[in-house]
């Protein structure tokens, strides 16, 4: 590197060219099912900033049975006579009454957006003095790749989750928003997925499992055949799932014990235009190791029912800058977003500027994220032209194509790992062959479902005595044989053999499990239940 400013400025401006091709490079070493598989066009100029698409509606066969088929009849056999003469359409084999068919179309708008990066200021003199600097250097402008590629993969990731129609695991599969998930005529929130409110209680939340993408699978193999980005043996279409590691990896487990081990996993599976990954059950796992993730929001020590994002980097001061770290809470976040990805559900367009407007001519800059070296002369801070920065801009509007109206996001627990509760002293358990399972650990959380409802079945001011239910945990000694999330179950305690019945409602999938039990809270008394399961001589079950 030049030992003098104006040879370093020349060499920072060549360096323009090293970033780039650094750019080009990861991006073929590093695989992204958002960059790879989500289409990059050319934004056309002259149009404005928001413009409109015309969304093509096809028609499908009649719902009916084939009643509208009709005989057709020689001439002597036609007796139906009309009402002033002639045959209907039945009889007269020149007449027709065909049914109609219809189809639509939708006019969606959409606009183009922008985001800038930058460098902290670098000053040439600092290169002249220090050795050092030059490698400090190669390995900024290697940095500034993935800055690029990951600014890239997040608008395209949270731009497919904004279109998608976001849906809960919970029962009847309710729909939610995003605070910055939204569309309002066409225009996207910025706010980046900040917050959810859930629209069912966070304990009805459930794990993602194979039954659940079973469910949504049967609807998407209908609704949008032409959006898979495969095809299995027998034809049916293969849609990708975007989850972590830890869901896919726990999902596929999970439901092979079902079917007794992996066989019916392809670890081999090639996905077009992206590469191997994990086929399972009409399904291409991709692994996103920045899925979305959600924790429960408190305010002023109070726990809601709003989840607020977690995200997976943070960022912590250093001795010159900041340097970039994985955040636990991220690592530890209760909830996450998992994407079934449908192929055309939208492009991103990219303006390329002109470099010569009505006879003036300028330097064109990119609009795709590649960087410029800016020095710029300054009375006050930049006086004889000693300090610069790398600047980058994208621009890019969203078109929605024909999938964008099938494009599915589920709002799910993380299957987390939670260490195993080893037994209280004096705890009984039944043996490992046995149907039924030990309970050797039970905490309850009185929760009632009224809102006018007191604890331990008070009555209320009309004199009605509300229902109420509660909630606690179990420990036991091995997985809960053929049982799964939303499964009834029956826990026999105490010497003289008292049950209750409960319903399985989170499972952590080590043996300890969330159930709730809808008897009453004055038919329970838990912490009978607690003392009666480790007094010496009984036996606690569940089954």
């Amino acid at each position: 590197m030049p030992a003098n400013i104006e040879g370093l400025n020349t060499s920072f401006v060549r360096a323009e060219q090293y970033v780039h091709s650094a750019i080009a490079n990861k991006s073929k070493e590093t695989m992204s099912i958002w960059r790879d598989l989500i289409g990059l066009g050319n934004f056309e100029y002259g149009r404005g900033y928001l413009m409109k698409k015309h969304s093509f509606y096809g028609g499908k066969e009649l719902n009916t049975t084939a009643s509208d088929w009709y005989q057709l009849k020689d001439f002597q056999d036609r007796t139906d006579d009309v009402v002033g003469g002639g045959y209907d359409h039945r009889e007269d084999a020149c007449s027709y009454n065909p049914q109609v068919t219809g189809y639509g179309f939708e006019e969606k708008k959409y606009t183009i957006y922008e985001t800038t990066r930058k460098t902290e200021d670098i000053c040439l003199r600092d290169i002249v003095f220090y050795w050092q600097f030059e490698q400090q250097l190669e390995m900024i402008f290697n940095s500034l790749a993935d800055v690029t590629l990951g600014a890239w993969e997040r608008w395209l990731r949270e731009t497919y989750i904004t279109f998608s129609t976001k849906i809960v695991v919970a029962e009847g599969f309710p729909t939610f928003t995003i605070t910055g998930g939204s569309l309002v005529d066409g225009v996207m929130d910025t706010n980046s997925l900040r917050e959810i409110a859930s629209p069912v209680d966070l304990d009805q939340i459930g794990t993602l499992t194979q039954d659940v993408l079973d469910h949504q699978y049967m609807y998407l193999a209908r609704q949008a055949k032409s959006g898979a980005v495969s095809n299995s043996e027998n034809g049916m279409p293969v849609f990708a799932l975007v989850t972590s590691f830890e869901t896919s990896t726990e999902l596929i487990r999970k439901d092979s014990e079902r079917n007794e081990d992996f066989r019916y996993a392809k670890p081999s599976f090639l996905l077009e235009g992206y590469g191997t990954v994990t086929g399972y059950r009409n399904f291409a796992h991709s692994h996103d190791l920045e899925t979305p993730r959600y924790r429960v929001k408190e305010a002023n020590g109070v726990t809601s029912s709003t989840l607020e994002r977690v995200y997976p980097f943070k960022h912590v001061p250093t001795d010159v800058g900041t340097a970039t770290n994985v955040d636990k809470d991220y690592v530890y976040a209760p909830f996450e977003l998992s994407v079934i990805f449908l192929k055309n559900v939208f492009r991103g367009l990219v303006p390329e500027n002109p470099t010569a407007v009505a006879g003036a001519t300028f330097g064109g800059a990119s609009n795709l994220g590649s960087y410029k070296w800016i020095n710029i002369p300054d009375q006050t801070t930049n006086l004889l032209g000693e300090k610069g920065f790398m600047f980058a801009r994208f621009n890019a509007a969203p078109e929605p194509l024909e999938q964008v109206d099938n494009a599915v996001t589920l709002l799910h627990r993380r299957h987390q790992a939670i260490p195993i509760v080893k037994p209280a002293e004096g705890a009984n358990q039944t043996a490992d062959n046995t149907p039924l399972m030990g309970v050797l650990q039970a905490t309850a959380t009185p929760t009632i479902n009224s809102a006018e409802s007191k604890w331990n079945g008070i009555d209320d001011a009309d004199g009605t005595s509300d229902t109420a239910y509660q909630i606690f945990e179990i420990v036991c000694a091995t997985p809960i044989a053929n049982k799964r999330i939303g499964d009834n179950a029956t826990i026999t305690y105490g010497a003289g053999g008292s049950t209750v019945d409960v319903t399985i409602i989170r499972d952590y999938s080590n043996g300890r499990y969330r159930v709730r039990t809808d008897d009453g809270a004055s038919e329970l008394d838990y912490g009978t239940l607690i003392t009666d399961s480790k007094a010496a001589g009984n036996t606690t079950t569940i089954g």
